[in-house]
């Protein structure tokens, strides 16, 4: 592997830029799911709004089993029922932005 660059490390701008993406993408789909939800609500009136909430929701429910499946297979699955385990906090500034980084801080 002679003459392949080794991969950058993150700076701290680029991380922070990261965590605001996120925190946008993070927000839009809170929204989708609120406004989709909301219509399904309307399925007493529409019956077809609660079957097109649930089609509009298949492919997310679909990430969360996934997810869960995934999570049930790792070691000490369990140990903290209901919390996701997806890593560290990226929106958590007391997290360690890179490896070495304990205090968060430069």
């Amino acid at each position: 592997m002679d003459g392949l660059p080794s991969a950058p490390t993150p700076t701290r701008q680029l991380l922070s830029v990261v965590r605001v993406v996120l925190a946008y993408s993070l927000d839009a789909l809170r929204r989708y799911v609120a406004v989709v939800i909301a219509h399904g609500a309307e399925s007493d009136v529409d019956p077809a709004a609660g079957e097109l909430a649930e089609a509009l929701l298949a492919p997310i429910e679909a990430m969360r089993t996934k997810n869960a499946q995934r999570r049930a297979s790792k070691p000490g699955a369990g140990d903290d029922e209901g919390e996701p385990d997806d890593g560290d906090d990226p929106m958590d500034p007391t997290e360690p932005t890179k490896p070495g980084d304990d205090d968060g801080n430069d």
